[in-house]
């Protein structure tokens, strides 16, 4: 884990102390995508927040790291559907969660500041790498197959309809002209 120690800036807003209740963060995934197969792996994560000072390294670590396989796994298997307001399966055997052998490589860096008056200290850092987990391995993933991902998770089926839905697009341009 790198720690940058960088000056904190006052951010503007209308409501008074706003800023210290929450913390920043930003992610980078990279993913590949089998376009036969329709599968998806998460090769590669890099976070960097912002929550005031790290009190234990190693927690903080374990936090960011657990929190993002929460995270890719909210993004590319979990999936309990659901009809008429029942779950369609009985029990748990088929519901996927990531295990280490999916973990990608994970770079965490955080800054440590706390503006000046901060009366919160630091913030948890769980929730967030979960968060900005689903959403950077989502957008990676549209990247990839150059489509916008509007469904979770991110399963091989609907990988390939986003496919072939965008060849369908390029292939129907091609024989009408181009409109």
């Amino acid at each position: 884990m790198d720690v940058v120690d960088a000056p904190a800036e006052d951010t503007p807003t209308d409501i008074d102390g706003a800023h210290y209740a929450f913390g920043e963060a930003g992610a980078l995934a990279q993913v590949c995508v089998d376009t036969w197969t329709g599968s998806l792996r998460v090769e590669k994560m890099a976070m960097l927040t912002a929550l005031g000072l790290v009190a234990s390294p190693m927690g903080y670590l374990g936090q960011m790291e657990g929190g993002a396989l929460i995270g890719q796994s909210l993004a590319t298997t979990e999936d309990l559907r659901m009809a008429g307001g029942r779950y369609l399966a009985r029990n748990l055997d088929g519901y996927l969660v990531p295990t280490l052998a999916d973990a990608p490589e994970l770079e965490v860096c955080t800054v440590q500041n706390l503006m000046p008056g901060d009366t919160v200290g630091p913030r948890g850092a769980g929730e967030i790498s979960m968060n900005i987990a689903v959403a950077v391995v989502a957008n990676a993933a549209a990247e990839a197959i150059g489509m916008p991902v509007n469904m979770l998770p991110l399963t091989a089926e609907r990988i390939l309809d986003w496919l072939e839905q965008d060849e369908e697009e390029h292939d129907g341009s091609k024989h009408d002209g181009g409109a």
